[in-house]
């Protein structure tokens, strides 16, 4: 059984394979990061969400902007919109993400959450 024949095949396809696992890693090691942050930070701002009967949108506010310096998100308290009735709150944060390549390139990526909870007991907000 011979691996490689009189033109060197064998060899070629080795090193694309090898081109293409090193271009895979690389894509999951600049792309991975951010996606995983983004839904971590998701399923914390609707914990918020779930518990907001308790806080002040003040409070919320800060309690959210904690959590994405925690996770070095970048955004400010403009990225972030909460609103309630007596029975419902909504809250929304939208940031975006730069992301550097090789040979100058960048791009910037968005990532939005809107999620909405039903309040508990609007009375017992706490300041």
């Amino acid at each position: 059984m011979r691996f490689l024949d009189n033109r060197g095949e064998g060899r070629s396809k080795a090193l694309f394979w090898l081109c293409f696992l090193a271009i895979a890693v690389y894509a999951g090691y600049k792309f991975a990061p951010p996606f995983v942050t983004y839904h971590l930070f998701k399923t914390e701002v609707e914990d918020e969400a779930k518990l907001a009967h308790m806080y002040s949108d003040e409070k919320l506010l800060v309690r959210i902007m904690d959590k994405a310096r925690g996770w070095d998100i970048p955004i400010e308290s403009k990225d972030i919109k909460i609103s309630r009735d007596k029975e419902e709150i909504f809250i929304s944060v939208h940031y975006g993400i730069t992301l550097n390549f090789p040979g100058g390139y960048s791009r910037e990526f968005f990532y939005g959450i809107d999620t909405r909870a039903t309040l508990k007991d609007a009375t017992s907000i706490a300041h």
